[in-house]
């Protein structure tokens, strides 16, 4: 046949109806019927058309079979061909299984390209492509993403192809993407879908121009909601599906597979409906996104969709295990133990017989163990816990490695499993083992929004409560390396982030150092996975997928390490204050320089009193002032009672167990809302504070402690930056930065303020932290500073114009230059804008990123009392020489000195406020904390 007559055959058995369609592939298929070419090509053709409307995978095995075998009797049309493989890559980017061999025997054998160069060598990309899509694919997907890759650069610009391997590459993406558990691909699909897209190559008849462009903007729209899911923001998911579903109603219901992606969607708008309505489930322990309760008398769309024709297999197991679930977590929050059996038969009836291979096995068999040890935990049936820990150590081996991204989950799970069956030594191994996938998800995020996310996802909750069990063993030292596992792990992230182009090239990997800094440590290209490649030879593996545990990456430094830190900064110990909670009381865990760890017991360490911190470390970026209140007003005394707590709870517990001649030196990694308080301005009974008594400095974790102990500092000079009042409404603050620049720093430059043509932008400061120059002995930065909600976008310094640089933005820099001291004398630099144990302040970007030493704020600090503050913190570390901690003590201390003398160099301007009634009232000097060197 020629490709016009196979054009009109496809056209005529397209226009049938399904019941003609049918009888003439009944009559096709009889078994004592040998069939010409020309018949098996119109078999071929019906088997594809026939898998368009039941999504039967089998029918798509048929019809590549039959046309195989057309090819043996001679050429094959090239029309029949393109499209047949069409119809087999569009199953295969929905999983159906595709024959590869077969499939390129078909165009070895194909007559000539009527279409023009380059169609075959498009076609042969897209099926290398799509086959790694299938279920039973034995081409890994990131090696298939990589051979695509060099496909794609060969072929001719305007291939009619682009469209399609494109949107075929992406679904590779996000394959690798999810076996990986990086969310960044996620928000690109959505991107790349927002604009115009090309349509796919189709020679048989016209593009519906009105339903390609329906199409592109569900594929939008699908992409944004499967990245909202990632994140867990299913608030946000179900918004999303109320915008697709009208659409979804506008396509024909003649459209292939309609009925089957609408069953589909209508389950995912079940698991979603209880977002939708702002309800909450409470915690039933599982982990995994709760489910709204189906009425008795409502239609279970689980049930619809797993009973679908020409559901594929894995289909099938997704909506039992989803219904097994639903079952669970509605019976959890009933207290329904039949219901929970229920909901585990079915779970249990989704892996059934399922093959090794399925993808999903993994998570299937571990959230069935997790809800057998939700029963286990109600009903004390040793069955239920054996079953569960039998279910959890199978998933344990095949994940396998800390790499995959249910790893936490698995290992979590069975920590509590074995603690349950009383084998407490392998449960503590186990639960320091999922830590490491914590970590590992937070350090694969190329994006700070991403690690963000990966972040908040339970690991410092994890941490505790596997903390927790190694000092009920007082297994103090291990203790101590789990909490940190769990603390800073953005932060973590991006100081692994530093000097990565040096360390590859000592590795030998030039080609990737380059990359590298080209992109600025980004992804080069959507999919090109350059920071897991990187983190892979960082390892020193070839692979992260065959290793268990990549090397230092996902892991707190060693005891020694710490202790070596602690020596180069002064310091007489790490202290990590561990409130009370559900696992126990209150504690301090203490790591000192030269002893052992031990633990404080701290009955009184629990939640902080509210009140000053309410009402003080946040405010809306309309209510901008340096000044929280005027002291002395009545808002002070909630940081009183604060302070008096702080004291009884814990810093005179702790101060008392401490050996030292002379002040104790201090680094405090307070968990949870302790990071909020002002621990060096404990107040005792007899009115002496913490600060008196010791030198106490800040610390996100031991990972971010050794960070600032081994970092290069600059040569100390008199040079620096300055950002003064940027916003004209803050004259005290210039009038500080302006006495801090003329007598320590007076080579520095000055962006604002009034003897400054530079204007104070985000470029501006951005530029001077990336251009390694003389004089970066201090970037002193006078302006606002604002902490709210929304991650590392929440905490931001208000420049000109008040236009903003967040903490996201430092931590973004690429390879900063860097910077002794960075002195943040605006407001709530030092308070987290998310989980108070991730730490992610300014102050901690600043030094996660480029400076050696940070001083910053815990509130809303007096205007006229900061200027004295800051001037003679400046004025110990560079006149009297201390050591940064020791200097802001110094500086404090002047404050809560009556009788404080002035030093010859302070301005007038400032000497005449130094008799400020109120400089010795705690809000005054309290505020300001001190974090690395």
């Amino acid at each position: 046949m020629t490709n016009s007559e196979t054009i009109a055959l496809i056209e005529r058995l397209s226009a049938m109806s399904d019941e003609r369609r049918a009888g003439l592939l009944e009559g096709l298929s009889l078994p004592d019927r040998t069939l010409g070419a020309q018949e098996l090509l119109t078999r071929s053709i019906c088997h594809s058309l026939d898998y368009s409307r039941t999504r039967e995978p089998h029918a798509l095995v048929r019809a590549l079979a039959d046309l195989h075998e057309v090819s043996r009797h001679g050429t094959v049309d090239y029309a029949a061909t393109l499209w047949t493989l069409n119809r087999q890559v569009e199953g295969a980017m929905s999983g159906a299984p595709m024959d590869v061999a077969q499939a390129e025997a078909i165009l070895d054998a194909s007559g000539p390209d009527p279409t023009g160069a380059g169609s075959e060598a498009g076609l042969r990309a897209l099926l290398l492509a799509a086959a790694a899509l299938t279920e039973d694919s034995q081409r890994p997907p990131d090696e298939a993403l990589r051979a695509l890759d060099r496909m794609q650069q060969k072929l001719p610009p305007g291939n009619q192809f682009a469209g399609i391997l494109e949107n075929v590459r992406i679904a590779l993406v996000v394959k690798v993407a999810e076996q990986r558990g990086e969310y960044g691909p996620a928000e690109e699909v959505a991107g790349r879908f927002a604009g115009p897209q090309p349509p796919p190559p189709d020679f048989v008849s016209g593009q519906d121009d009105d339903l390609h462009r329906l199409g592109t903007r569900i594929n939008a729209l699908m992409g944004q909601m499967m990245a909202a899911s990632q994140r867990g923001d299913f608030v946000t998911a179900a918004r999303l599906l109320d915008q697709i579903k009208p659409l979804m109603a506008q396509v024909p219901d003649d459209t292939p597979a309609i009925a089957h992606s609408r069953a589909l969607m209508g389950m995912a708008d079940r698991m979603l409906d209880f977002y939708r309505t702002g309800g909450h489930s409470g915690d039933t322990g599982l982990g995994t996104p709760p489910t709204l309760k189906i009425p008795a008398d409502a239609p279970d769309p689980f049930e619809a969709v797993s009973q679908l024709s020409g559901l594929r297999d894995s289909e099938r197991r997704l909506a039992l295990h989803a219904q097994g679930m639903n079952l669970a977590h509605q019976a959890l929050r009933a207290g329904d133990l039949a219901g929970l059996r229920r909901g585990i038969e079915r779970m249990r009836e989704s892996i059934t017989g399922a093959p090794a291979d399925n993808p999903h096995l993994v998570d299937y068999r571990a959230h069935l163990g997790a809800v057998l040890l939700a029963l286990y935990t109600r009903t004390h049936d040793r069955a239920a816990l054996t079953e569960a820990t039998g279910e959890l150590e199978w998933a344990a081996r095949t994940a396998a490695r800390p790499t995959h991204p249910s790893w936490a989950s698995i290992c979590l799970g069975l920590f509590k499993a074995y603690r349950a069956a009383g084998q407490e030594a392998a449960a503590r191994s186990w639960g320091r083992r999922g830590l490491q996938g914590h970590a590992w998800s937070v350090l694969l995020q190329a994006g700070t929004s991403d690690a963000t996310t990966a972040a908040e996802r339970g690991a410092i909750d994890d941490a505790v409560e596997v903390t927790r069990a190694f000092l009920d063993a007082d297994d103090t030292d291990t203790a101590a390396l789990t909490l940190d596992a769990g603390r800073g792990l953005l932060l973590h992230s991006a100081a692994t982030n530093t000097g990565v182009p040096q360390r590859l090239r000592r590795l030998g990997a030039d080609d990737l150092a380059l990359e590298w800094e080209k992109t600025g440590g980004v992804q080069s290209d959507f999919g090109s996975g350059l920071r897991y490649r990187v983190l892979a030879r960082l390892a020193g593996v070839d692979s992260l997928d065959d290793v268990e545990a990549p090397g230092g990456l996902l892991t707190p430094p060693e005891l020694a390490e710490t202790r070596a830190a602690l020596a180069t900064l002064g310091a007489d110990a790490l202290v990590y204050l561990l409130p009370a909670d559900r696992y126990g009381s209150g504690v301090a865990l203490v790591v000192p320089r030269g002893e052992a760890t031990y633990q404080v017991a701290l009955p009184g360490l629990t939640t902080p009193p509210g009140g000053w911190l309410d009402t003080t470390a946040t405010r809306a970026p309309e209510q901008l002032t340096r000044d929280a209140v005027p002291v002395g007003e009545p808002a002070a005394d909630g940081l009183t009672e604060l302070c008096r707590w702080a004291w009884s709870a814990a810093m005179e517990p702790l101060l008392d167990t401490l050996r030292t001649s002379g002040p104790a030196r201090l680094v405090l990694a307070p968990v949870g809302a302790l990071a909020t308080v002002p621990w060096h301005a404990a107040r005792s009974p007899e009115g002496g504070y913490a600060v008196e008594r010791a030198v106490i400095s800040y610390a996100a974790s031991a990972r971010l402690l050794c960070h600032a102990a081994w970092r290069p500092v600059p040569e100390p000079d008199r040079g620096g930056l300055v950002v003064a009042d940027p916003t004209g409404d803050l004259a005290q603050a210039r009038a500080e930065a302006v006495a801090v620049r003329d007598v320590f720093y007076p080579d520095a430059r000055t962006l604002g303020g009034i003897d400054s043509q530079d204007v104070a932008t985000p470029e501006a400061l951005r530029n001077w932290l990336k251009r390694p120059s003389p004089g970066r002995s201090s970037l002193h930065l006078a302006c606002h500073g604002v902490v709210g909600a929304g991650g590392g976008q929440g905490s931001y310094l208000v420049l000109a114009a008040g236009r903003r640089l967040s903490a996201q933005d430092i931590l973004e820099l690429r390879e900063p230059a860097p910077v002794d001291v960075v002195t943040l004398a605006a407001c709530t630099t030092a308070v987290a804008s998310g989980d108070y144990d991730e730490a992610f302040s300014l102050a901690t970007a600043f030094l996660a990123s480029a400076a050696s030493t940070v001083f910053g704020s815990l509130w809303k600090v007096p205007d006229h009392a900061t200027k004295l503050l800051i001037f003679m913190t400046h004025h110990y570390l560079r006149h009297e020489r201390l050591r940064p901690a020791e200097a802001l003590r110094a500086a404090q201390l002047w404050m809560l000195d009556p009788d404080r003398k002035v030093p010859d160099t302070m301005p007038d301007e400032l000497a005449d406020a130094t008799s400020l009634t109120g400089a010795a009232k705690v809000e005054s000097w309290a505020g300001f904390t001190h974090y690395g060197r």
